[in-house]
């Protein structure tokens, strides 16, 4: 069983020599979960920015599904569960240990009072639907890399399961034959470990103060500092109110244009009009339009680093939007939300300077209902989507220093 108090649900199917490691990198993820009077949320978006600036662990694989609520038992549940998990995860699971899994997690479903009581890895909640409720479990299991004795996999995973169950005693009641109408929101991440790992202590929360823009820099160290600036920049313009920030783009390019270290290489403006889709499909159509905005020489993985992270901002709204500030929603017959990103990239001709694209995304859904947004998993739930896409492509050299704020001497911008 799972040590008391734990707040993932830790099975560990490595090596003697690698299990010290194994157990500190769960450690390490339970430092992302923030617990309230609800209980629990795992902070996804914080987990894997702070794995960025680690050499010991990376992400191999991210991915959010859902599964459709209908009638099953809860066996039945169960392995569709299962069978979500071993596929996005992908790791060297053995048969013996993927039984395990499976029977683990039914236990802990037919076993709640029991689990909940004994851990910290089980959280309840009432749905946005008064006949609905739901059970978020965390869980986490370490095996074999199949190609190196010095390195592990990890994969974490929390999975919602919702039923038509309205009393929480009932949920405590189940076993394993039980038939409710049960769905699912499985969020999964498979991580390369070292047998180095140590968790260390817990990482500095970087809260709104310097997330203006969800920044990813895809450039060398010494031009770290200038990317980092330039981002900084573009934070100066950007007005901050009660429902977001506003981020104002004429002044932006006007500003820009006083700059020597700085040049605007294009401007642009895309829609994408409304569809009926899932949230993931929709993340790619976005990231498509970003990436093929973009003159710069980004690299296949960097492409795919971009998607993941735009996917993961979608699909854990309610999360993002109480830690950082890079959002902004706004209702009316529909409703929206925006999201600031920037990410720099190598110049594919000169070593001092490199490209940045900043970039303002407003989803919108026909909904004006919040908890709409916060409730969208990954493939399956769809609405109907639109996104207004306004990107800027700069050429930036080295020498950048952000500098005080620019003072616009109350010129009017047109």
């Amino acid at each position: 069983m799972s040590d008391t108090g734990a707040l993932f649900d830790e099975r560990h199917f490595v090596r003697e020599d690698l299990l010290y490691a194994s157990k500190n990198v769960m450690k390490y993820a339970g430092y992302f979960l923030t617990m309230g009077s609800d209980g629990g949320f795992f902070n996804w978006l914080w987990f894997m920015s702070a794995i960025q600036n680690r050499s010991d662990i990376a992400v191999e694989k991210y991915d959010n599904e859902n599964i459709e609520q209908r009638t099953l038992n809860v066996d039945s549940m169960v392995d569709k569960i299962m069978d979500v998990l071993v596929r996005l995860a992908k790791a060297a699971i053995q048969p013996g240990d993927k039984e395990a899994m499976t029977t683990k997690v039914k236990t802990t479903f037919t076993n709640l009072s029991h689990c909940e009581a004994e851990g910290g890895f089980l959280d309840f909640y009432h749905e946005s639907s008064d006949s609905n409720s739901s059970y978020t479990y965390r869980v986490a299991f370490a095996f074999p890399y199949e190609s190196s004795v010095t390195d592990f996999y990890t994969v974490i995973a929390t999975i919602r399961m919702t039923a038509n169950i309205h009393e929480k005693s009932t949920w405590w009641g189940l076993d394993h034959s039980s038939t409710r109408e049960f769905g699912a929101n499985i969020t999964c991440i498979k991580l390369k470990c070292t047998k180095n790992f140590v968790a260390g202590e817990k990482p500095p929360f970087v809260g709104w103060w310097f997330a203006l823009f969800d920044e990813r820099h895809y450039v060398r160290e010494d031009l770290l500092h200038a990317s980092r600036n330039v981002m900084e920049f573009a934070g100066y313009f950007l007005t901050m109110g009660p429902d977001g920030g506003i981020f104002n783009w004429s002044r932006f390019c006007w500003a820009v244009r006083w700059q020597d270290e700085i040049t605007v290489e294009k401007v642009e403006d895309k829609k994408i009009e409304q569809h009926v889709l899932n949230v993931n499909s929709m993340a790619d159509k976005i990231v498509d339009v970003l990436l093929n905005f973009s003159n710069a020489a980004i690299k296949p993985g960097d492409k795919d680093a971009i998607a993941t992270r735009v996917r993961t901002t979608f699909t854990n709204l309610s999360h993002c939007e109480e830690q950082i500030a890079f959002y902004r929603i706004s209702f009316g017959n529909n409703s929206s939300y925006t999201y600031r990103i920037a990410f720099s990239f190598p110049h594919e001709s000169s070593a001092d300077e490199f490209y940045t694209v900043i970039a303002t995304i407003e989803l919108k859904a026909n909904t004006q209902e919040l908890s709409v947004f916060w409730g969208l998993g990954g493939s399956i739930r769809t609405e109907e989507f639109s996104a207004d896409i306004t990107c800027a492509e700069l050429k930036c050299t080295k020498n950048f220093v952000v500098g005080e704020k620019p003072d616009l001497d109350g010129r009017t911008i047109q």
